[in-house]
């Protein structure tokens, strides 16, 4: 018998570097004279009457497993749980290409700029990088909705030559 499911079967912790099993032993599970006949090379496991202290012993330990694996994913849940507060990035954009890491992703992005120039924007690198740009003019805003947080960057210029503040608000 290997062990329970999802248990551990053996543990290297010893000083001596010896591994010691954490497999219940068929004698702990098996009331004494409690074997049925031997079938070839073992055991038949099938006709085994184990104790009731075995089986309660075998499901406290899927029990324990359970809650710890729960436990892992009520923490995933919960990271991904918006918070609904707001964020401020300002950012002076000039001609260069930049990337814009927002502090965290965000469920909605508003973009405001507050001139003098226009800027010209896209949340997708590969697009930005092959020259496909939306255009946000001066004392303009655009608000990017989403269900989830996915924003997380953005990549922003202006024309050559100008330059402008930008405002990046975002609730994540």
């Amino acid at each position: 018998m290997d062990g329970l499911a999802g248990s551990p079967t053996e543990i290297n912790d010893s000083p001596n570097g010896e591994s010691q099993n954490l497999a219940p032993k068929l004698s702990q599970i098996i009331r004494p004279g409690g074997l049925p006949p031997r079938r070839g090379n073992g055991y038949d496991i099938s006709l085994v009457s184990p104790s009731p202290e075995a089986l309660l012993g075998a499901m406290l330990m899927y029990l324990d497993e359970i809650a710890g694996r729960l436990g892992e994913m009520q923490e995933l849940l919960l990271s991904e749980v918006p918070e609904g507060k707001v964020k401020a990035v300002p950012w002076t954009v000039t001609e260069k290409v930049e990337r814009i890491s927002l502090p965290r992703s965000m469920i909605t992005i508003n973009l405001i700029n507050d001139g003098p120039d226009s800027i010209f924007w896209n949340l997708d690198p590969l697009e930005a990088m092959s020259g496909t740009w939306l255009e946000l003019k001066n004392t303009e805003s655009r608000t990017i909705d989403g269900k989830v947080p996915k924003f997380s960057e953005l990549w922003v210029r202006c024309n050559k030559g100008e330059t402008a503040q930008l405002r990046v608000e975002g609730k994540h």
